[in-house]
């Protein structure tokens, strides 16, 4: 599991997709089953080091404790895990966020280029014949409507 956890970091850091993102999911599924199947073992395996039982010997006790030993490293491995797996999702997501902005900037940039040539080309594709505007070399002409005429009138800015 942990060569896996591996391998999805390396993936999530150089190319991220969402496949591996949902078996990122599978894997922190499988964490998390496994921590509740090691947790309860913890408790038993405590009760039994207490010698709680008259069953238990001198010598058994030893092992007991080595065994509740390793059973607390199992568990803090599986939680180190669980904290991996979510890291990775933390990584995947500022990743795909910064891909995101790196395409706003290039669209950004796109869209201050072309919408003032947008803004001219259809000033200038009006039809001013019919219009009672006009346009002069560097002064825009808008039309405004009169008081009571209903006609337009220029304003000139």
């Amino acid at each position: 599991m942990g060569e896996r956890i591996e391998e999805l970091e390396d993936a999530v850091v150089t190319t991220p997709r969402p496949e591996t993102v949902r078996e990122i999911h599978q894997l922190k599924r499988e964490v998390i089953l496994l921590r509740k199947a090691v947790w309860p073992l913890r408790e038993v395996i405590g009760a039994l080091e207490r010698r709680e039982s008259r069953l238990i010997s001198e010598t058994v006790v030893v092992y007991l404790r080595d065994l509740y030993d390793h059973t607390i490293q199992v568990i803090d491995t599986i939680e180190a895990s669980r904290d991996m797996l979510a890291g990775m999702l933390d990584v995947y997501l500022s990743s795909i966020s910064n891909r995101m902005n790196e395409v706003m900037k290039f669209l950004t940039i796109i869209g201050t280029i072309f919408i003032p040539l947008t803004f001219i080309a259809g000033l200038y594709g009006m039809n001013f014949q019919n219009m009672r505007t006009a346009l002069a070399v560097g002064v825009l002409c808008l039309p405004v409507p009169d008081d009571h005429s209903g006609c337009f009138s220029p304003l000139i800015f």
